[in-house]
């Protein structure tokens, strides 16, 4: 069998927001995000029906939750968003 060997950085074009699914079985789905400034609409928010793990890969970034709370996040940091 021959494994094929895919790199998170190669993806670097256009602007906003782009999603790409990387795993995703009945189990468990993996998702690659890459956000170039992009936020939601003032007033939106994701209600997710399962928990969340979050990763920073690259750059900076602010979480902000419901409760009004925000999370700041530099490279390597992660966390878990509950549902």
């Amino acid at each position: 069998m021959q494994l094929l060997v895919k790199n998170l950085f190669e993806r670097t074009e256009g602007i906003g927001e782009a999603f790409y699914p990387l795993v995703k079985n009945p189990a468990f789905s993996l998702e690659h995000i890459i956000s170039r400034g992009a936020q939601s609409k003032e007033g939106f928010w994701y209600d997710e029906e399962t928990d969340e793990w979050v990763i920073l890969v690259k750059g900076e970034a602010v979480l902000e939750i419901e409760s009004g709370e925000s999370i700041s996040m530099t490279a390597g940091d992660h966390t878990v968003i509950p549902a």
